[in-house]
């Protein structure tokens, strides 16, 4: 079966768009385009969803750091912070 590599998010910012490759793979039939999460009640599929929606949220924790901080907030920026560089 085909599979999927799939991104959480594209990080947008002012039309400018970063990817975050999480180096997973998921069967296309699995993956609900719309909703970003994957199809199903197994447990592998819940762990999954749980663990792209802790990415969503650093992410989001991310960009609010950047804004109390006062910096600029752009897409690599956003992804600099992510992935702790």
């Amino acid at each position: 079966m085909a599979k999927h590599p799939f991104m959480p998010n594209k990080v947008s910012v002012d039309s400018v768009k970063r990817e975050i490759s999480l180096k997973r793979t998921i069967e296309l039939e699995n993956w609900n385009r719309n909703k970003g999460l994957a199809k199903g009640t197994k447990v592998e599929v819940q762990e999954l969803n749980f663990y792209l929606e802790r990415v969503k949220s650093k992410l989001m924790d991310c960009y609010k750091e950047l804004q109390l901080s006062n910096k600029l907030i752009a897409a690599d920026a956003i992804k600099n912070a992510f992935l702790d560089e």
